[in-house]
This record gives C-alpha cells, structure tokens and sequence, in this order.
C-alpha cells in the first residue's frame, strides 16, 4: 500500500462523506504541506543543474554500451595491427641485412 492509501480506501472515505481537501482528496491521505517529502519536492523542482551522467541510469547504460562497442572495435582490429607490426619488423629485418 502507498503512502496515501488505496483507491479502495480512498473510494470508501468519499463515498462515506470524509472530509476533503481544496483538491477533492480526502484529508487524511493528502499530503500536508509542511512535510519534508513535500518540501524536498518543491526544492528539487528550483534546482537549476543536470544530474550527471555517471550517477544516472541512463548514463551508466550508455557507458556499458560504448564499452562493449570498443571492445568489438578492438578484437577486430587487433589482427590488422598485429599483422602491420609483423610486417615492419620483417621489412626492417630485410633492411639490416642489406
């Protein structure tokens, strides 16, 4: 159950004639507005910055992803790489001995 009820509480208070609030809700399940939860809220709503990439789900997704692309990049390239060190080496072998 939430932190404001059920609908089926809620149905049950208004269909019982519970009081109610300016917004129709019943009284006791309304948040109050001295809440810490509420006041949290409308303190994040000000704020002006961006959540980091690092701290986000999204962004840790997305790092995951760049990852394992690079990784599939780099067991690709590896054996061109290989093969183009091999070949300077053996061509400054040649060189050396002429």
């Amino acid at each position: 159950m939430s932190k404001y009820g059920s609908r089926g509480d809620r149905r049950r208070l208004l269909n019982a004639g519970a009081q109610t609030n300016a917004a129709d809700a019943p009284a006791e399940f309304a948040p109050t507005e001295e809440s810490e939860a509420h006041l949290a809220a409308i303190q994040s709503l000000g704020q002006a910055g961006v959540m980091g990439v690092t701290t986000a789900d999204v962004g840790a997704h997305r790092e995951r992803i760049r990852q394992s692309k690079m990784r599939k990049l780099a067991l690709i390239l590896t054996p061109f790489a290989i093969w183009f060190v091999v070949r300077a080496v053996r061509a400054l072998i040649s060189w050396c001995r002429s």
